[in-house]
């Protein structure tokens, strides 16, 4: 290994634990350094730093020979989240590296901007389940511009393109969703019922209280997940026994989203589940109880109350 490259690569490690102003500047010369190693590793470390600078020189290195190179760009560039990325980051869509492809729609859904909607639903098609994974979380991101092509792919031949369309429809929460999911709760494809219910419930329609509840009980985790956030949306006390059961599911995004359900629901047995939970030795599961528990302060005994 060459002893100036090796330099090189540290010298940009150590400016990047330094920080401060100016040390960007003196970082983005390297991205055009000779060695692929040196311009990874700076692209990386222009992501610590944060320095807005940084946006357009990482644009340039978008299309570098290196792919480790081009995956640190998109990465640095959706955590930097600069708007003036989306056009050039929807190029990178097309890359041929697969992980680059990944990485350029998540960056896409870090920023959040509406120009990426167009681009992004094609992704919906399940060619490449985790590219179409996180399509539907990028364009849950992007707003109610998302939500009049969403509804048409609702409608597509497609059941693996209805199940993403409606999953990203409900992480918007747009109330113009309402009529179309209330069409996918008779989609002959049980996945994308199951979908528009949770959707409906991130809404706030309580006419599926009955069916999250079913759903608590499904075996995908991200279903469960799902209509526990749901429940919470809807904010009826019903719903505190039945999620009694997952505050101990194999899957920590479900029990997260179960603390955070009771937080909205915030009726006298929420909050003494929740003051119980402040034992758990989980650090998240307990800042969200903390956090939940702030909500209840100001919600307890809003929540609905069984009859």
């Amino acid at each position: 290994m060459d002893g100036d490259e090796d330099f090189r690569r540290l010298v940009a490690v150590a400016l990047g634990e330094i920080g401060g102003p100016g040390v960007a500047e003196l970082l983005i010369p390297l991205l055009a350094d000779e060695d692929e190693c040196v311009r990874w590793v700076v692209a990386l470390t222009l992501e610590e730093i944060g320095d807005p600078q940084a946006v357009e020189p990482l644009i340039s290195v978008l299309k570098d020979e290196d792919v480790d190179v081009r995956w640190a760009a998109v990465h640095t560039l959706g955590t930097l989240g600069d708007p003036k990325a989306v056009m050039p980051l929807v190029s990178s869509l097309k890359d041929e590296n697969r992980e680059v492809r990944l990485a350029t729609v998540e960056a896409l859904g870090k920023i959040g901007d509406s120009r990426a909607v167009s681009p992004l639903i094609p992704l919906l098609n399940g060619e490449d389940e985790d590219v179409t994974w996180e399509a539907t979380e990028a364009l849950g991101t992007m707003g109610e511009l998302a939500v009049e092509p969403l509804t048409h792919a609702l409608e597509d031949d497609d059941a693996y393109v209805r199940w993403a369309a409606a999953r990203a429809l409900g992480k918007l929460g747009d109330s113009r969703a309402i009529t179309p999911f209330l069409r996918a709760l008779e989609d002959e494809n049980e996945d994308v019922r199951k979908v528009a219910e949770v959707g409906l419930g991130m809404i706030g329609d309580t006419r599926v209280f009955d069916q999250l509840i079913s759903l608590l009980e499904d075996e995908q985790w991200w279903l469960r997940q799902g209509a526990a956030e749901a429940l919470g949306k809807i904010a009826d006390s019903r719903a505190v026994r039945p999620l009694i059961p997952l505050l101990k599911d194999k899957d920590k995004d479900v029990r997260l989203a179960v603390v955070e359900a009771l937080g909205r629901i915030g009726d006298l047995w929420a909050v003494k589940l929740l003051t119980l939970l402040l034992k758990d030795e989980d650090k998240d599961i307990h800042m969200a109880v903390v956090e939940a528990l702030g909500k209840t302060g100001k919600s307890a005994g809003a929540g609905k109350q069984s009859s």
